[in-house]
């Protein structure tokens, strides 16, 4: 027997290529065999087939052989990736770009130019998320422990951190200041180094910003060739992230030391450090305007230079022995630096909202198809992503104040208890041990009022979160009921058309009650949009209500120090910081286990399967390497006369064959046969993706694969659905030539069987069956 039997490498005849879904799959259990050989592709995304050392390969015999491709590796390959994990704003801030609507084809001027701007909208909203990312860092460092707790000798003492800058040299106002900027200082270039190198094969080209109604965009051989204004929008981030940092050094010393030239010489280094900033966020703007093309590389080369420039003579000129320094209790201009990119994010969210609503998103799809949380898709994920960046910055803050000192919200309060403490430790007519425990008593930091107040909204949010899933819960048990007879009746019409089958079941058994809970609850993915709305509305009207109090005066720290609203921000403030730390330690073990980095990377396999376009930072796409490597083997398969390819996808590899063919030339397209499994293209894709994946590209799809198509389902899989033909159990039946497509299975196959739900369908006995009907069609 010659050695080369062991593998099939033809790339003639019928060939089943088989595309996992999301947690990283592995080959040899989608095809059902220990040993694989790599016929394509690399490491990180291969295609395999069934190896049979020292046998006859089984794939030279059968009808059809078997290769698998297997993508895992992109999303949850090297331990340095889990640190994505930390940057989920920018990435939901990206998803939002893909969520926006499709600009109607009979839009007016004011309507277009809406659409237009939410993209110019999503890109700004992004900066202020980079520079929170900077801001953050620098009030934690800077702030807290430079300048709050190391100017202070009990504080400064009590930690290994601040202790070096509590005396000597370092103990200077402005070497502090410049130490503990090194810190954010390092977050500056990692915005420009994360990322840098895409997933991609080959040279990005321009891409349109927006979609217009009627449009197919997935068709476009450039749609997963990238976005060219990557680097730039990156380098706009960078750019705008050193400017503001820069201000931030200077400010300190040209208001509280330099004095005459030297405090002239500070102004004009922290008004050039904002044009700089202005300068940025304007490129940025025009990224959003121009599309996916690139910008002028000198001038943005110019900005970032003179950006650095204006940091290092900042950082020198705030070491500069000015003199003495006058007293403040926080670091200046850090606070009202956050206050107004607070306040212009607010801005952002609410201006994009009203962009999206101009389109009536709401109008478009109807029935499954109708899009999710009213089409507010875009402001909805954007407003998410506020809140987990707002949460994990005000989280991590309370906790480090707590690990130096404990958190107060004005100076007042601060000054307050400093001066009681002090006195009590000055007082010799107190016994020692009464002034000891006064000089151990943890010293006041304080804190922005915002992060008090988004205590309160973590509250708020977090009862209407509860709110809204016991609202779907009640939804979900409610329908066990009707359910129960449903279920019985269709296994028993099952009994009565199979001789080997004995189902006489009652609506009222363990079993029966068992299939239709897993049912209901697998309906309950549907009122997702409803619990991401109540979310949405609930922090919608704190964010606006935030800005209401804060425009009402800036003595609003009185209302949060007093109860009840300091009972509820504490809380808050606990659970932001859980969450803080939480998320840390999820990267930390996703980077150190194999097993849980695989976990993690199920939110990237969703997140990051659309190109990078709205923030830099976002993950890197999958989809643009994905996509490209199926159609180029695709079109391997079947370059030969009389070849044939079953292009099977299981999950979110449904969605990468859904995407597949849409990109291949229509004489390919016309010899796969697809089969799509647990498919969430309608579930999920249409409707949070509607102006990508909503029901005419479906049915756009249908017809490329000239209905070669089948999508198998279950009614217990929360994930998979019909992707045209509603089930007759829950609506009326759709044309009959969408009616070929979808395909139910029943789950379990028997009422005593173990309930498979969104697994195992390629070990399903009914499986085989469809594709060799899919096959066998037309001949």
């Amino acid at each position: 027997m010659a050695d080369d039997d062991r593998l099939d490498t033809r790339t003639d005849g019928q060939t089943e290529l088989r595309i996992h879904g999301v947690s990283g799959t592995r080959p040899e259990t989608v095809l059902d065999h220990p040993i694989l050989e790599r016929v394509a592709g690399d490491q990180k995304a291969g295609f395999y087939r069934r190896s049979y050392p020292g046998g006859r390969s089984a794939d030279l015999d059968a009808p059809r052989r078997l290769e698998a491709y297997s993508w895992g590796h992109l999303t949850s390959g090297p331990a340095a990736r889990a640190g994505w994990l930390m940057l989920l704003p920018f990435m939901l801030t990206n998803l939002a770009h893909w969520m926006l609507p499709a600009v109607r084809a009979d839009a007016g001027r004011l309507r277009a130019a809406s659409g237009r701007a939410s993209t110019v909208l999503l890109r700004l909203f992004g900066l202020t998320l980079t520079l929170t990312l900077v801001l953050t860092t620098a009030h934690i460092t800077m702030d807290l422990a430079g300048w709050q707790c190391a100017s202070n000798w009990r504080c400064g003492t009590s930690s290994a951190l601040t202790t070096p800058f509590a005396n000597g040299l370092l103990a200077q106002p402005g070497m502090r200041t410049v130490a503990f900027a090194l810190i954010p200082l390092a977050v500056v270039p990692a915005i420009g180094l994360l990322g840098r190198k895409p997933l991609r094969r080959g040279t990005p080209e321009p891409d349109a910003p927006i979609v217009t109604e009627g449009e197919r965009p997935m068709t476009r051989p450039r749609f997963w060739r990238g976005n060219p204004g990557m680097p730039a929008l990156r380098s706009a981030h960078v750019t705008a992230a050193t400017a503001l940092l820069a201000a931030i050094v200077t400010w300190p010393s040209t208001i509280l030391a330099a004095s005459g030239p030297a405090r002239a010489f500070g102004i004009t280094l922290c008004v050039l450090a904002l044009a700089v900033l202005a300068s940025s966020i304007g490129f940025v703007a025009a990224e959003g305007i121009t599309g996916r093309a690139g910008h002028v590389p000198r001038v943005l080369r110019t900005a970032r230079y003179l950006a650095a420039a204006t940091l290092i003579c900042g950082a020198f000129f705030t070491m500069w022995d000015h003199g003495t320094w006058d007293d403040a209790s926080q670091l200046p201009g850090l606070r009202a630096a956050i206050l107004v990119t607070f306040g212009l994010a607010v801005v952002l969210l609410i201006a994009l909202t009203v962009a999206v609503l101009a389109q009536r998103p709401w109008a478009f799809g109807t029935d499954g198809f109708r899009p999710a949380v009213l089409g507010l898709g875009a402001p909805v994920a954007a407003a998410l992503a506020f809140l987990v960046a707002g949460g994990f910055s005000a989280g991590l803050a309370y906790r480090v104040a707590d690990l130096l000192g404990h958190p107060v919200l004005s100076d007042v309060t601060a000054e307050n208890e400093r001066a009681g403490i002090e006195q009590i430790i000055n007082d010799d007519s107190l016994p020692f041990a009464t002034r000891q425990a006064a000089w151990a008593t943890d010293v006041p930091l304080v804190l922005p009022p915002t992060f008090a107040w988004a205590g309160v909204a973590a509250v708020v949010l977090l009862a209407a979160t509860l709110v809204a899933l016991g609202a779907v819960a009640l939804s979900v048990l409610r329908r066990i009921g009707p359910l129960t007879r449903r279920i019985a009746n269709e296994y028993a019409s099952a009994s009565d058309q199979d001789a080997n089958r004995s189902d006489q079941p009652d609506p009222a058994s363990a079993e029966v009650r068992r299939v239709a809970f897993s049912t209901a609850l697998a309906s309950g993915t549907e009122g997702l949009g409803r619990v991401l709305g109540g979310v949405a509305f609930t922090a919608g009207a704190l964010l606006v209500t935030g800005l209401g109090v804060y425009a009402a005066g800036t003595a609003n720290w009185e209302l949060i120090e007093t109860p009840p609203l300091s009972t509820v921000a504490a809380l808050g403030t606990w659970l932001m910081g859980a969450f803080a730390i939480g998320l840390v330690g999820l990267a930390w073990r996703a980077a150190r286990h194999p097993g849980m980095r695989r976990n993690v990377s199920i939110l990237w396999d969703v997140g990051s399967f659309w190109p990078r376009t709205a923030h830099p930072l976002a993950p890197p796409s999958y989809g643009e390497r994905a996509v490209p490597d199926l159609v180029k083997r695709v079109q391997e398969l079947a370059a030969t006369p009389g070849s044939e390819v079953v292009l099977s996808g299981h999950s979110q590899g449904s969605v990468l064959a859904a995407a597949t063919v849409r990109q291949l030339p229509p004489d390919v397209a016309a010899r796969i046969r697809l089969v799509t499994l647990g498919s969430p293209l309608r579930r999920l894709y249409a409707r949070y993706f509607p102006a990508y994946l909503d029901r005419p590209a479906i049915a756009s799809l249908a017809e490329a694969a000239e209905g070669h198509w089948r999508n198998l389902y279950r009614h217990t899989d929360p994930i998979g659905s019909w992707v045209l033909q509603p089930d007759p159990a829950f609506a009326q039946p759709a044309a009959p030539a969408d009616s070929m497509v979808d395909r139910r299975l029943l789950d379990p196959p028997t009422l005593n069987d173990d309930i498979a739900g969104h697994n195992g369908y390629w070990d399903d006995a009914n499986y085989a069956p469809h594709v060799e009907e899919l096959v066998q069609r037309d001949r």
